[in-house]
């Protein structure tokens, strides 16, 4: 038999082509004799000989860079097993379908991708590229036939989720989640034919999932219908400021059980859910006479609850702070906690509110004259208190007059108990005393003689 001089898919290639009419001779015989074989290259003459051995590889790349895909429609793929069309330049039977047009001469022509590869035409995207994507849209056109609006149901499928106005609790979420994965991993099998099963098949088994899906689906709904009136289940407001804040494992946290408790109670900074505690908390305070008086989520810059001590000192609290220390009232009761101990804490966490600022100032005063100590004069524009000590005939300069009371507040708001923790951090807070020609020093390069008199009067 003998091999070939040109192939029949070089001959289709090279007659559609507009480089042949350069080349009349190769024209000519590619009409005349298309079977002639390599053996016979000898018989023809020397020109053509020489055109065979130097300039015909080079005259079939050029024509073969005339082609480009149809842009209209530039691949398709046959699905049925069963079926093939006949590649226009090597007449076999094929399944991928490539449309080329003739960039000069708009020939067209419907050729195999193994064709393409021969002749490394290049058709904008890898061959593999196009085919893969035509694949893919053809099977999920088979796809959805009998599982309608399948790729988005699976693209959506964990903000499926998110869609419900409560935290869905891990156990369901992780039979909701694991279901997702089987159906992906069907619909990736299908539509990349990454396994030997028929389509019928796989088609079958997506419907199933789809199906269990939809139970699935009624029973979050009614997880969320039970659920939706529990003051502490978790909403989906109080999940979408745990993300905002990146507290990720507080959510991880919360899906344990759905619902809020002593673990994470302080954790969340959701407005409507830290208001909707005030009277929950209100009932259990009452016992130690603290009342919130309400939730504020702007004091100075801080979310925080503001609330009335003993009936008159108003006080404001960071919700992580008291919440920290109260919320096991009414998350777990049956704690044994010291009450005692909460409510000191409380007051150490908590700052003055501007409208207590003056009577907590008051009670201290009133403690320090109780402690064999005067006021000598308070400085608010330098934010100090001078103290003088009868004892030792010397005075104390407590700065920053304001922060010491609040960073104080438990030992001042006790009263007569307290006396000797005052004088303690009195002390602590002035290693050093002061004899009164400091003192007046001090307040001379500030003030005049009078001004000085008048400040002096005020606690006298």
């Amino acid at each position: 038999m003998g091999k070939l001089l040109m192939t029949l898919r070089e001959r289709t290639l090279l007659m559609n082509s507009e480089t042949i009419k350069d080349y009349e001779k190769l024209k000519k015989l590619i009409e005349e004799r298309p079977t002639i074989k390599r053996a016979e290259l000898k018989n023809l003459d020397s020109k053509m000989q020489t055109f065979f051995r130097n300039m015909y590889s080079k005259v079939l790349k050029q024509s073969a860079s005339e082609w480009s895909s149809n842009s209209a429609h530039p691949v398709d793929v046959i699905i049925d097993e069963e079926k093939t069309i006949q590649c226009q330049l090597c007449h076999q039977p094929i399944k991928n379908i490539c449309y080329i047009v003739n960039k000069i001469n708009e020939n067209e022509l419907i050729v195999g991708s193994d064709c393409v590869k021969n002749f490394e035409m290049n058709l904008g995207k890898p061959i593999e590229k196009l085919l893969e994507d035509m694949l893919k849209t053809k099977r999920l056109t088979i796809l959805n036939e009998s599982c309608n609006n399948i790729e988005d149901i699976i693209n959506m499928w964990e903000y499926t989720l998110e869609n419900f106005d409560v935290l869905i609790p891990g156990y369901l979420e992780k039979e909701y989640l694991e279901l997702g994965t089987e159906i992906k991993k069907n619909y990736n099998n299908f539509i990349e034919k990454k396994n030997k099963k028929k389509n019928e098949d796989i088609i079958k088994t997506i419907e199933d999932l789809l199906e269990k899906r939809e139970i699935l689906i009624k029973k979050l709904e009614n997880y969320v219908k039970d659920h939706k009136n529990d003051k502490y289940v978790v909403t989906r407001s109080m999940v979408k400021w745990l993300k905002q804040k990146n507290k990720h494992k507080i959510i991880k946290w919360l899906k344990s059980t759905g619902k809020v408790g002593m673990k994470t109670a302080h954790r969340i900074g959701e407005d409507n859910y830290l208001q909707s505690l005030v009277d929950d908390l209100n009932l259990k305070l009452k016992n130690i006479n603290i009342k919130i008086i309400n939730f504020t989520p702007n004091y100075n810059g801080r979310k925080g609850y503001i609330y009335q001590y003993q009936n008159n000192l108003k006080l404001f609290c960071s919700y992580s702070n008291f919440l920290l220390e109260s919320s096991w009232m009414i998350f777990n009761g049956s704690l044994n906690e010291d009450y005692d101990e909460m409510k000191n804490n409380l007051l150490s966490h908590s700052i003055s509110h501007q409208d207590s600022y003056q009577m907590v100032t008051n009670v201290l005063f009133n403690i320090i004259k109780k402690l064999k100590l005067s006021i000598h004069l308070f400085d608010k524009d330098f934010d100090q208190l001078f103290i003088y000590n009868k004892k030792t005939n010397k005075y104390f300069i407590i700065d920053n007059f304001s922060s010491f009371i609040n960073e104080n507040l438990k030992y001042i708001i006790k009263e007569e108990k307290n006396n000797k923790d005052i004088l303690r951090i009195i002390k602590l807070k002035n290693k050093k005393e002061y004899n009164k020609a400091d003192i007046e020093y001090l307040l001379e390069e500030r003030y005049s003689r009078e001004e000085i008199n008048y400040l002096i009067n005020q606690y006298n």
